[in-house]
């Protein structure tokens, strides 16, 4: 009998696990502890639809400290514009596509990572290929998307450097340290992209 009453629990256990239920309560005795399952992983972003009309940029980041996290994401950009992914890069790294204030913004939105996701970008003068560093005026923010304060860590000169390097064939390599919350915690890494 006791063989018939294990194969129930285990029939039981698969069909809530089939149904999607989170928790499985095992009937032993009175016992009234719940066994909890791990939340399942968050849902893998779509591959970027690559075709004869677009390129493929590929960005690489590693941050360290409060917020560590690493990983790759890509961004298709349109051959409309652009007969070659290195112009593509070229253009946005020369301070061609400026705002109103002369500077270009450099970085990534929205790159997933285990429960959630990062961003990163610098705004500076920069003018094409060459070696950087973030001074005063300059911005730098790493964010894991959820808008909270203790979220954003910001470059500041009173508090992180950051140099950015720009090769000749418009891929860009970032290394940052000592970016700050308003919480004064610190996160550092680095971030680069090319064309694939």
């Amino acid at each position: 009998m006791s063989n018939m009453r294990f194969l129930a629990a285990m029939a039981c256990a698969l069909v809530c696990c089939a149904c999607g239920e989170t928790g499985i309560t095992p009937a032993n005795k009175g016992d009234q502890t719940a066994v909890k399952l791990p939340p399942p992983p968050p849902d893998p972003q779509p591959a970027p639809v690559v075709s004869s009309e677009t390129f493929l940029i590929k960005y690489r980041f590693d941050f360290t400290g409060k917020m560590a996290a690493s990983g790759t994401t890509e961004k298709v950009v349109s051959r409309d514009e652009y007969k070659r992914c290195e112009d593509y890069l070229i253009q946005e790294a020369s301070g061609s596509s400026v705002g109103s204030d002369g500077t270009s913004a450099l970085g990534f939105d929205n790159a997933a990572v285990q429960g959630g996701q990062v961003g990163f970008s610098v705004t500076l003068r920069i003018h094409g290929p060459g070696t950087y560093k973030l001074g005063p005026g300059d911005d730098g923010v790493v964010s894991d998307g959820t808008g909270g304060e203790g979220h954003i860590f910001s470059y500041g000169p009173e508090h992180g450097s950051g140099t950015i390097t720009i090769n000749r064939d418009g891929s860009v390599k970032i290394i940052f340290s000592g970016w700050r919350n308003p919480s004064d915690d610190s996160e550092s890494g680095a971030v680069s992209w090319a064309c694939k």
